[in-house]
């Protein structure tokens, strides 16, 4: 493993950061001087970047702690997905991980950032009682955008409902009347008008309501 550490000052003024490159940040490993096809060979200091990658991935459709409007997504490699440099600071800090003193800094200067993402509201108890739509359209884009990774290029309203519909089903919150939230209740109260639009630089076809 290379005994180089990474040039803070450069990565303190970049806005976005590859999966990659930032697990091997919250090491102290510099990424410049690394190939992250070999993070298995760094020893145990590659073992924990290992990890941390594992994780970011785990977590990177998690709205509270990366916006998918901010995600740049490549579909090919998803260790080159980029996350911005405030957003992935934060999740360090809220995930309680072990980093470095110079990225634990740059955390602080994004404290607004982390504050952000830490109280960023999930609605609850709306007065419209709309809650639960404003919960199923936050899982439709989720979906969707786990789907467009994978490489699925026809995403539409009839085809992800059902889906949306099971991850409703697990918060009793968004329940009705009756119970749970049918795939048809979802598609037509919900996903009326709703096309998937892929993450900018990416090729392929938005979903549509079909």
């Amino acid at each position: 493993m290379s005994d180089e550490k990474p040039d803070w000052e450069f990565w303190k003024n970049k806005n976005t950061v590859k999966l990659w490159e930032a697990a091997f940040l919250s090491c102290g490993i510099d990424p410049d001087s690394q190939s992250y096809r070999d993070i298995l060979s760094f020893g145990l200091d590659g073992q924990k970047a290992e990890k941390c990658l594992r994780l970011l991935k785990d977590n990177l459709f998690l709205p509270q702690f990366f916006r998918p409007e901010t995600l740049v997504l490549n579909i090919s490699d998803s260790n080159l997905h980029s996350v911005p440099m405030a957003e992935f600071t934060a999740w360090c800090i809220l995930g309680d991980l072990k980093i470095p003193p110079e990225l634990a800094a740059l955390a602080k200067a994004s404290q607004q950032a982390a504050l952000t993402v830490k109280v960023k509201p999930v609605p609850v108890a709306m007065p419209s009682g709309d809650d639960w739509r404003v919960k199923a359209r936050t899982i439709t884009d989720r979906v969707a955008l786990e789907r467009y990774t994978r490489g699925e290029r026809e995403i539409t309203a009839r085809n992800i409902c059902d889906a949306v519909a099971t991850e409703l089903g697990k918060d009793s919150t968004t329940h009705g009347n009756r119970g749970q939230r049918s795939s048809g209740n979802v598609r037509n109260n919900v996903l009326k008008g709703w096309k998937f639009t892929p993450p900018t630089g990416t090729n392929g076809t938005s979903g549509t309501n079909q």
